[in-house]
């Protein structure tokens, strides 16, 4: 005996809505059950009116390969869903987005949010660079500034190198107030203490040498007394 399907089944193997095997236009098959709209990591497959589900690491899609959402912890990059963004691209909110284009790795959307330069570039305060401005030299973490008594240092590549003293920048070292401000505290303090102990020593020993030269006047004073005490006077 043939029983009526649900009202929402266009075909159907049982009575309720959840046994439906075609939906009646304009709903859509998602599973056993006619539905107006796919839920999520669902998408709707238009050639055949059914919900396909999408890949098991997309919360929602538009296609099998096509995602426009990720589950917890993955990153949306070209429609795929990944552990970390790739190379050339940065994380915001769930999403890989296109670093600058001059970054190879980038922290953010800017020029100057580069971390990492395509080769031959060089870093300098987070801008990739093809080669680094007046005042700075290159090496291996980028650009970095030359030695403040350099005018210019483009080939400098070791720290001692980089110490070429202009007439101008010695002059400026030739300052006291200038001069100090380069001088190593640790090596300043270190040089107090010397220098104190120093004088210890040096009090010490002037007062050591006082007490020897006193004793010495006091010895020989004695002994003065001593012998004119005992010088015979004949009478007469």
């Amino acid at each position: 005996m043939c029983k009526q399907c649900h009202s929402t089944c266009d075909s159907c193997d049982g009575p309720t809505e959840r046994a439906c095997l075609s939906c009646a236009s304009p709903l859509i098959l998602q599973g056993t059950k006619c539905v107006g709209r796919c839920d999520d990591a669902y998408y709707h497959e238009k050639d055949g009116q059914i919900c396909e589900p999408c890949l098991h690491t997309c919360a929602k899609c538009v296609a099998k390969m096509n995602c426009t959402e990720c589950v917890s912890e993955l990153q949306l990059q070209n429609g795929e869903c990944h552990t970390t963004c790739a190379t050339g691209y940065y994380s915001d909110m769930g999403l890989c987005l296109r670093c600058y284009m001059s970054c190879k790795t980038c922290s953010g959307p800017g020029s100057n949010q580069c971390v990492e330069c395509p080769d031959s570039w060089l870093l300098l305060n987070g801008e990739c660079r093809p080669d680094c401005p007046v005042n700075f030299f290159k090496s291996v973490y980028g650009c970095q500034k030359c030695h403040y008594s350099c005018v210019n240092c483009p080939e400098c590549k070791l720290q001692q190198d980089k110490r070429k003293i202009n007439v101008e920048a010695l002059l400026l070292s030739a300052q006291p107030v200038s001069s100090l401000q380069f001088v190593n505290p640790f090596n300043f303090i270190t040089g107090l203490a010397i220098i104190a102990c120093l004088c210890v020593i040096i009090l010490f020993i002037v007062i050591f040498l006082v007490l020897q030269v006193r004793y010495l006047i006091s010895s020989l004073y004695s002994r003065y007394n001593y012998c004119k005490s005992n010088v015979f006077i004949p009478k007469f």
